[in-house]
């Protein structure tokens, strides 16, 4: 949580029984780049937001102005394969209450279910998929 121009760079991600890479709440310019995600318990890469929901009984529903959120998130030129070995609600790349996300270049196969999961219940979100 809470970082600013992180880099996760040509690690070997291998038989975890869950979930390998998460950024929760804040972050911004993060960026994994050339990985090798593998026979993962859970999903590979996941990217979850955190917005308060009830303090004003649920009036503004999901808000984003904290910008307790991950943004600008760049996923490139990864590998990602056997992905949710235990949990079948799992994927290569998950996000929810994330903004801007920016996927290139990656290689998804032999997963159980979706390769990329995109929740979005905000217009925060805006993701960009480009070749």
């Amino acid at each position: 949580e809470g970082t600013a121009g992180l880099t996760v760079q040509a690690c070997g991600w291998w038989r975890i029984g869950g979930n390998a890479l998460m950024l929760s709440r804040r972050h911004t310019d993060a960026t994994v780049d050339g990985n090798s995600f593998a026979w993962l318990g859970g999903s590979a890469v996941a990217l979850w937001g955190w917005t308060d929901e009830l303090s004003d009984g649920g009036v503004h529903g999901v808000d984003g102005t904290t910008g307790t959120f991950p943004r600008y998130t760049q996923i490139l030129h990864n590998v990602f394969r056997e992905i949710g070995v235990w949990e079948k609600q799992s994927s290569a790349f998950f996000q929810a209450k994330a903004a801007e996300s920016f996927l290139k270049g990656n290689v998804v196969f032999n997963l159980a279910r979706a390769g990329f999961n995109f929740v979005s219940r905000a217009t925060v979100h805006r993701t960009c998929f480009c070749r």
